[in-house]
């Protein structure tokens, strides 16, 4: 038998929706409702935290052509008290359970890089839902399990071996705070080549114009398919390059703080990049003439210069506020 010593803390990650806490929970399905694979949300607790999700498993189809896949985590406080607790997502081949050992270090991340996540209070049956998802790349995979675990703090203990699978089935069904999911992901679209993530914020309370332009700096394939998402906000733009090496969308944001994803991918015939090219991605936002940062709109209209007409009338006084790049330099030939 292997060495139990998590600890439950009262809350529960089902593994399955007649999951009550009961132990040990009815048979294993492997289909947690808790651990979610979802298109990005911009309130994880509004979307994921009511009893109507709670009572459904809102589990999309994960793409096996992104890095970016996200996973959000939620639990019920069986306790009497309002607490907190952590949560870890782990990712194990379809027949690495047996072997914790071999996953114990294969833990998500989110995008700022942390490996577990706080439900900060959550009262007694209440559902709490991290603020943030973990990230899944999923690219050449075709079968992915994920286990979930509660923990009072941030590192959660975890057995060294079971000695057979009734072992594990053992450990999860006799901890409620443990449960697991298989990730089947469909190609549903070809690998992208390139994809990044940028974190995104509007922290005014009114809506907000926004300018989101990519930019290709050098010379990319013909057909080459460039895009950029963040579904909370409506932006799900792609372009198809042609002769201008500039795309652009301007969209109204209410509130908002997450994560903007640019991606590229090239042609099939043309898999490799080609040297000190680079993709760049800019924001601008409109400002009015009477805030502070109207004076320096008229040195950033020099970025608007190519763009077509509408999007120009849309942005009369555009404030720059970031640029992010990633540049591919072609490693020089070893010589004998």
């Amino acid at each position: 038998m292997a060495e139990i010593s998590i600890e439950q803390d009262g809350f529960l990650m089902r593994d399955s929706l007649d999951d009550t806490g009961v132990v040990p929970s009815p048979p294993l399905s492997w289909a947690s409702p808790d651990l979610i694979c979802h298109q990005q949300v911009s309130d994880p607790q509004t979307v994921f935290g009511t009893a109507a999700s709670y009572a459904s498993d809102p589990n999309q189809v994960a793409s096996q052509g992104s890095r970016y896949n996200r996973v959000y985590a939620r639990a019920k406080n069986l306790g009497q008290d309002k607490t907190g607790c952590f949560i870890s997502v782990f990712q194990a081949g379809p027949s690495l359970f047996m072997h914790p050992n071999l996953w114990r270090n294969h833990v998500l991340q989110t995008a700022d890089g942390e490996t577990s996540l706080p439900l900060e209070s959550v009262g007694p049956g209440e559902i709490g839902v991290c603020k943030k998802p973990f990230l899944l790349d999923l690219i050449g995979e075709t079968h992915v399990c994920l286990v979930g675990v509660v923990s009072k703090g941030p590192n959660p203990a975890l057995p060294k071996k079971f000695s057979d699978p009734d072992d594990y089935g053992r450990w999860v069904r006799k901890h409620p705070n443990v449960c697991s999911r298989n990730i089947h992901p469909v190609l549903n679209y070809r690998a992208r080549n390139y994809e990044s993530l940028y974190h995104f914020e509007n922290p005014y309370v009114q809506k907000t114009r926004y300018l989101f332009v990519v930019e290709i700096e050098g010379t990319l394939p013909p057909n080459t398919e460039l895009g950029l998402v963040c579904r909370p906000i409506g932006l799900d733009k792609s372009w198809r390059l042609g002769d201008d090496p500039q795309k652009a969308t301007s969209l109204m944001v209410g509130s908002f703080n997450g994560a903007i994803t640019t991606w590229v991918t090239l042609p099939r015939d043309q898999p490799h990049w080609p040297n000190g090219v680079a993709i760049v991605t800019s924001a601008l936002v409109e400002r009015p003439l009477d805030s502070p940062l109207a004076k320096y709109a008229q040195q950033d209209r020099l970025k608007l210069d190519r763009l077509p007409p509408e999007i120009r009338e849309e942005m009369r006084n555009p404030v720059l506020l970031g640029v992010c790049a990633s540049r591919f330099i072609t490693a020089p030939e070893e010589t004998s």
